[in-house]
């Protein structure tokens, strides 16, 4: 009689081939970290800082009342 090695053998040729794709998906990973580490000073050089116009709006232009004592909600959504 012969016997079956067939689900030992699957088990851990399914346990080998898991581990293998573990370890080759964190080396993977690990060598994108340091490409994408490489660009940075690239990715910076490319970046502008914003400006802003000089320019001011007094909420009172858009019917706020001065002084704290009144609300001004709807003065400020007028505004926005």
């Amino acid at each position: 009689m012969r016997r079956k090695f067939s689900f030992p053998v699957t088990k851990i040729v399914t346990l080998w081939f898991i581990s293998f794709l573990l370890c080759h998906c964190a080396s993977k990973k690990a060598e994108d970290t340091q490409n994408s580490w490489k660009q940075v000073e690239k990715i910076k050089a490319q970046i502008q800082p914003p400006t802003f116009p000089d320019r001011s709006f007094p909420i009172t232009d858009f019917g706020a009342e001065a002084g704290g004592e009144v609300k001004s909600t709807e003065a400020f959504a007028r505004a926005i």
